[in-house]
């Protein structure tokens, strides 16, 4: 069975083995989100170490991940996701599993993919444009389109993800917190998650693709 090759991987390769509580562990979804996001970074040719080439190559299917793997079996796969998920992007997959079931932990600019991936920053602009190959696999962009809309106004970059699927986020210290995306984004999965979240207050804006963006003033106020 390919977990078996996953946990022969992890010993001849010598990954560290974290002591990870039970709540820390992040859902299935959001595993087999980080695996999916791995795979699309080894085929746009992103990764050039080949131990970790060979690794991503051997987790199973998002799919199977979902469907035919245990929880036990998952959890052992995560150890080997949380090691690739860190060497690639510098991210702790943990830390963000921790922020994302903890929401009262979480505190300034934040952007959501794909249900789950949370990215953390000084502003939403710098995010993007420190993981902007994330953001390009993830959400499908266009190569050209981004690096275009780098070198104009920030508004026209964050309009281009937003428009993507992803969800822009700003808790402040109060616990007030501010989402940001588009309708098909909020029915698809991201009202689930923000009703999750115990803040304050919630204020969703929701922005329509066809109209101008003018960053946060932009959208439809929706209060939960």
């Amino acid at each position: 069975m390919k977990i078996l090759k996953i946990e022969n991987n992890m010993k001849n390769t010598k990954i560290a083995q974290q002591h990870i509580k039970e709540k820390d562990y992040p859902s299935v979804d959001d595993i087999s989100s980080y695996a999916e996001a791995l795979k699309l970074h080894l085929s746009d040719g992103m990764i050039k170490d080949e131990e970790l080439c060979r690794l991503i190559e051997n987790l199973p299917s998002p799919t199977n991940i979902r469907t035919r793997l245990s929880n036990e079996e998952v959890k052992i796969l995560f150890q080997t996701i949380g090691y690739l998920w860190k060497k690639i992007t510098g991210s702790d997959p943990i830390q963000e599993s921790k922020m994302e079931s903890q929401p009262e932990t979480l505190c300034g600019n934040y952007w959501m993919l794909q249900k789950g991936v949370l990215l953390f920053g000084p502003n939403h602009f710098t995010i993007i444009k420190q993981n902007l190959e994330l953001f390009r696999s993830l959400l499908g962009i266009n190569a050209f389109a981004l690096h275009e809309k780098m070198s104009a106004n920030p508004n026209q970059l964050i309009k281009l993800v937003i428009d993507h699927g992803a969800m822009r986020i700003f808790v402040n210290k109060n616990r007030i917190a501010y989402f940001q995306l588009t309708d098909e984004t909020y029915g698809k999965w991201a009202k689930r998650k923000i009703r999750k979240y115990d803040f304050h207050k919630k204020i969703v804006k929701v922005i329509d693709k066809t109209r101008p963006y003018s960053g946060w003033r932009s959208g439809i106020t929706i209060l939960l």
